[in-house]
């Protein structure tokens, strides 16, 4: 969908009382439209294939280019408003997004007017006013249609969807916390904020959703799945239908899971509390190297209702990724990596985190209960594994090293577990190399460390599981099992054979056991089977979907993902804050770009809390984002097969290598009469027909040749005021936002000095502007909102006298901040 914006966003917090189902719907015959546009100020763009329509939203109306003809269309004719912001067209049907401005006590308010609908070309349109898109702060941005669906993006009022043209509507939320800001009338979340849709139905063979699973963990009642992306948790017994997803839209502190842990604490005798401990972590770009950070934990104990989280030094910052955990009753041990081995205790109701072991950094751990100690196994990154033996104190009795030198595979060990079999426990470690020597493998001592024997010499395990006597490990190349406690292998073939036949790929990273289920995480997916790896079920972590529903909001991206039903079964979120790599969080536009089977989604995004002004592009359904004109407010695209246009506040921009290099077209003149040109070189809607490029903004609408290069002059279409009048546009205009400028324009009948003076209500003097004026027809002085001594001024109405050597003009201009 193209992207625009004429009125500034003014982000105050109203009181809004709102009924979703209730709707106006209103049939309206019109008067004739007026030939010609009636306003200069471009929001938006689009266009009718069938019928050669182009349709230009203005700040006066909408205005249709039809056989080399404009006509106009608004409140007169039967419009709900005549501030268009948005237009969107789907066959026959042709969609408006209005709005409107009031002023209250000096306050310029800004009001939606719902939408417009007409399938007969503007013969006859419909009013629809959604209470969503039709009440103050509740206006709608953009529009998005396909088919008979269309959806809009809404300041305070969400995002919206009607399936039945306009008779019902529906909003969408990205998760229950949203959907409670929105429906208790609190509107305080910047995700519920929507301001740019965009709808992909045409996606790859297979999309990726979410991959790298990082760790699976089963609380007795949900099994949970930590992905290099998210939190995902089932509640159908692994039958693959029922998925939900938790990331930081849902609570938690960043996406990326490394870890996860359920904690058993007995609360009374008769009182069982389960806790779900999340690690997170995220990663960094410094100095072309990839630099991962700890994030802490996560914790909940409803199930993702609510979650705490905790930072604790040790696991959160540069190097200090979680990798591991074990608990006990109260206690948690986490393997921090650089961070070290820590352990939590309560002080009264605070947890407080001990550094146990900090000389090389860890990244297993085990908790081993025996008859008269507790033990605790860890693996480090170069120095072998160590146990600490606790009998009667927090202080261990015992430690002990377990290194090369005593007969461990390898000094790096990636994975610590204990298998318990009838009357048999063994330790298992997983091992790499290190500069010391040492080899990818399998360790196991039955004997507490006292001797070690290697096993799978040259595979590389991730991590090991036992169901009885059988033992498991996940290799970057498969599944292995044995059945005689590590003397012979078989790799398993994961292939779920009762749906087609579908395979994992390579990769395997983490493996969970409850009961006789035995579940492996892989880069490609999850699987598990009930009869020790003979029989496998496969949920891949990507599907072929019907609809993916782009949606930009003031916290960034959501991605809605619809397979087989009306309802979005996934929602994903892409942040500047969570790492994502989209360049803001307040994302103002975007678009799909379709070429030689190849899908490219854009984002323009301005900051936010956090982010910076730019766009973003991926390649891959945002597993991936490039950014591309950092610092440059973009706020529209279109396509010509691999050339992408982009509508930007320092001009018309194209680009022949989707992004790398822009070449720029400012301030674009008339073809035939090169005194007529515009002024403004900061366009906010641009469009693709045919040879032609169409593009506008606040001073009216130029076309110019694809094959145009910066410089060459085109067909400039504007409203010209007569030679008495002066006009400040965009009225009303905000120090903070767009250009964060009015631009009076008047006309003088000679050149020379002119001297412009700009007064408030009281008619107290704000500011005084001097400008020379050489073009008689069209001369401008630029305001900033500010007053002499560079403060911006109050909101409300101002005056402008300008003052030139043969006449006084006098007009008006609103402030909005």
């Amino acid at each position: 969908m193209k992207r625009k914006i004429q009125v500034a966003v003014v982000l105050l917090v109203f009181l809004i009382f709102f009924s979703i189902a209730s709707l106006a719907y209103i049939n309206i015959s019109l008067d004739e439209p007026y030939f010609g546009l009636k306003g200069n100020t471009v929001n938006d763009l689009a266009y009718d294939p069938d019928r050669e329509i182009v349709w230009i939203a203005t700040g006066r109306g909408v205005t249709k280019y039809e056989s080399g003809e404009f006509l106009t269309y608004d409140e007169t004719n039967g419009l709900n408003a005549n501030q268009i912001a948005a237009l969107a067209v789907s066959g026959s049907s042709v969609w408006l997004a209005a709005s409107y401005s009031e002023v209250f006590e000096g306050e310029v308010i800004p009001y939606g007017a719902g939408f417009d609908l007409t399938t007969d070309d503007g013969d006859n349109w419909r009013s629809i006013k959604p209470e969503q898109a039709s009440r103050v702060g509740q206006l709608a941005y953009d529009l998005e249609a396909k088919n008979s669906t269309v959806w809009a993006a809404c300041w305070y009022g969400g995002l919206i969807r009607s399936t039945d043209g306009g008779e019902n509507w529906e909003n969408l939320f990205v998760d229950s916390v949203a959907q409670k800001d929105y429906e208790l009338g609190y509107y305080d979340l910047l995700r519920n904020r929507f301001f740019s849709v965009a709808a992909d139905t045409s996606p790859s063979k297979e999309q990726r959703r979410k991959n790298e699973i990082n760790d699976i963990a089963w609380d007795g009642r949900l099994f949970w799945v930590g992905t290099s992306k998210n939190l995902r948790f089932t509640t159908d017994s692994l039958l693959r239908k029922t998925w939900f997803t938790y990331d930081t839209s849902s609570g938690l502190n960043y996406n990326s899971v490394s870890a996860l842990a359920c904690q058993y604490m007995h609360i009374d005798a008769d009182t069982l509390d389960t806790l779900l401990w999340v690690a997170t972590s995220y990663f960094e770009e410094v100095n072309g190297d990839t630099v991962y950070f700890g994030g802490g934990f996560n914790r909940t104990s409803d199930y993702g209702s609510h979650w705490d989280t905790l930072t604790p030094e040790q696991a959160f910052g540069s190097g200090k990724v979680v990798y591991d955990m074990a608990t006990l009753d109260s206690t948690v041990w986490a393997a921090c990596d650089s961070g070290g081995l820590i352990k939590s205790r309560y002080d009264g109701d605070s947890i407080v985190w001990e550094t146990i072991f900090d000389k090389s950094p860890v990244r297993s751990v085990i908790i081993q209960i025996r008859e008269d100690s507790t033990v605790t196994w860890f693996g480090t990154v170069d120095s072998g594994i160590y146990e600490f033996i606790y009998t009667y104190t927090d202080v261990p009795d015992t430690v002990k090293n377990h290194r090369l030198q005593d007969g461990l595979s390898g000094d790096s060990v990636i994975s610590v577990r204990f298998q318990s079999y009838v009357g048999t426990r063994i330790i298992w470690a997983a091992t790499a190399p290190t500069s010391l020597g040492g080899e990818y493998g399998v360790s196991k001592s039955t004997d507490f460390g006292a001797t070690w024997e290697t096993c799978l010499s040259g595979e590389r395990v991730q991590d090991l599981a036992f169901v009885d006597s059988v033992v498991f490990a996940a290799t970057s190349s498969g599944i292995k099992r044995s059945y005689d406690y590590g003397g012979t292998w078989e790799e398993l073939e994961v292939v779920d054979k009762d749906n087609n036949f579908k395979p994992l790929l390579p990769g395997f990273r983490s493996l969970l056991v409850t009961g006789d289920t035995l579940l492996a995480g892989s880069v490609d997916g999850l699987c598990w089977s009930f009869d020790t790896g003979n029989k496998w079920k496969v949920y891949k972590y990507f599907i072929t979907y019907n609809l993916a529903l782009w949606a930009g909001t003031a916290a960034g991206i959501y991605k809605f993902i619809y397979t087989d039903s009306d309802s979005a079964d996934t929602v994903l979120s892409y942040s500047y804050g969570g790492g994502s790599g989209i360049s803001g969080d307040f994302v103002v536009a975007l678009d799909v770009q379709e070429y030689n089977d190849q899908k490219i989604v854009w984002a323009a995004t301005h900051p936010a809390y956090e982010g910076y002004y730019g766009v973003s592009k991926t390649t891959d359904d945002g597993e991936n984002w490039q950014v591309f004109l950092d610092g440059d407010k973009a706020w529209n695209f279109d396509f010509d097969d691999t050339v992408v246009w982009a509508a930007t506040s320092s001009g018309l921009k194209r680009s022949y290598d989707l992004g790398e290099t822009w070449e720029v077209f400012e301030y674009i003149s008339d073809q035939e009469n090169p005194n007529r040109k515009i002024l403004s070189k900061e366009y906010y809607a641009v469009l693709v027909v045919g040879d032609s490029i169409w593009a506008g903004n606040l001073d009216g609408l130029v076309r110019i040749k694809r094959d145009a290069t910066p410089g060459d002059p085109g067909d400039v279409f504007r409203v010209e005021v007569s030679a008495p009048q002066a006009y400040a546009y965009p009225s009303p205009f905000s120090p903070y936002f767009l250009t964060g400028k009015t631009r009076i324009r008047f006309e003088v009948q000679k050149p020379g000095e002119v001297t412009v003076k700009i007064y408030d209500f009281a008619m107290n003097l704000v500011t005084t502007k001097e400008q020379e004026c050489v073009d008689i027809e069209g001369c401008e002085a630029l305001w900033d909102g500010r007053n002499d001594k560079g403060e911006v001024v109050a909101n409300g109405v101002y005056f402008f006298k300008i003052e030139s050597p043969a006449k006084t003009q006098w007009g008006k201009v609103v402030v909005i901040k």
